[in-house]
């Protein structure tokens, strides 16, 4: 059985044979890292955050959607507030993984905006 897609956080992933599924545990991982830049990060200071081994993209596209997010004013005491200088970047040698990562960035982004800000492969 080939599965095409699997669950992480709000999003639905594109998978396919030669990248990784994602798994339940990197999910929570993710929330929990993306949780704490939210906290822990000003604002207005840009960083970038590269995943290497990216896949299928879901953790960076993950983490700027969550870092960028626009949510009520009153939580922002307890989940800090939206970073949108912030960049994230997968990184990946394997071109099925870039293919793959780049269709679920094409997916979850809005026309006006490029998240995370590039997939590269490295031959």
């Amino acid at each position: 059985m080939c599965v095409e897609s699997q669950p992480f956080g709000f999003m639905n992933i594109h998978v396919r044979p030669g990248v990784f599924v994602p798994r339940w545990e990197t999910e929570e991982w993710s929330i929990a890292l993306a949780s704490r830049l939210r906290q822990l990060t000003p604002s207005r200071q840009a960083f970038t955050l590269v995943d290497l081994c990216t896949g299928s993209g879901c953790i960076p596209l993950f983490l700027k959607a969550y870092c960028s997010a626009n949510i009520d004013k009153s939580l922002n005491s307890t989940y800090g507030k939206p970073n949108k200088h912030a960049r994230f970047v997968g990184i990946d040698k394997s071109a099925v993984a870039v293919r793959i990562a780049q269709r679920n960035l094409k997916h979850y982004s809005l026309p006006a905006e490029r998240f995370p800000d590039g997939y590269f492969s490295h031959t």
